[in-house]
């Protein structure tokens, strides 16, 4: 047995469990006697589903189904220990982590969102992915009140390029102002201001330019 041949048998057991898991094969489930109450595993119609009383009762099922992977590992373990004894070697990393897959199928196939109150619950992938997506910070519960409103302590945030552009434009525009006012203001251009000739003491009202 070589490592491509070795490969191609897991695959082969891989299609094999995942039959066994929706037929009720052994690879995957023990049957035993006995009534099945609400949320047990049947057999109905050739494929594994959850009993359910109201649909169910009438059916006359005498069997539950329990998960078991005793025969799997059995079969995995004289797989493993075949090719270790064709090659000498252990298999390389991909096909022992496709090994530990095929030993978890049941808690990597699970899609309950609610696996993780299991005493040892495990995610797959995909699953640990989502749950990540639907987490929160814990920040929003210590900056946001029983409102919604956010109480955090505010932080001055960056001016964008746009932004920067119409505060230098308008600093510019009012910088041309005030310099107008104060040179009209010392020239004697300014609405309201006089001025005296202290020769004549004549006094000279001014109106604006």
């Amino acid at each position: 047995m070589d490592n491509a041949l070795l490969h191609e048998m897991i695959t082969e057991l891989q299609l094999e469990v995942r039959h066994d898991y929706r037929t009720g094969g052994p690879l995957a489930w023990r049957c035993v006697s006995g009534q099945p109450q609400e949320g047990d595993r049947v057999l109905v119609d050739g494929e594994i589903v959850a009993y359910k009383a109201e649909e169910h009762a009438g059916l006359g099922l005498r069997s539950i189904y329990i998960s078991d992977w005793v025969a799997r590992l059995e079969r995995i373990t004289a797989l493993t220990d075949a090719y270790m004894d064709a090659t000498d070697k252990e298999p390389d990393s991909i096909a022992l982590d496709r090994m530990a897959d095929l030993v978890l199928y049941e808690e990597l196939t699970d899609t309950n969102k609610n696996k993780m109150k299991a005493e040892y619950p495990i995610m797959s992938e995909r699953l640990e992915t989502t749950r990540k997506n639907g987490e929160r910070s814990g920040k929003l519960a210590e900056e946001y009140d029983q409102n919604g409103r956010n109480r955090a302590e505010p932080k001055r945030r960056s001016l964008s390029t746009y932004e920067s552009i119409f505060v230098d434009a308008r600093a510019k525009s009012l910088n041309k102002q005030r310099r107008k006012r104060y040179n009209d203001f010392i020239n004697g251009r300014t609405d309201g201001q006089f001025t005296i000739n202290i020769a004549t003491g004549e006094r000279i009202e001014h109106t604006g330019a």
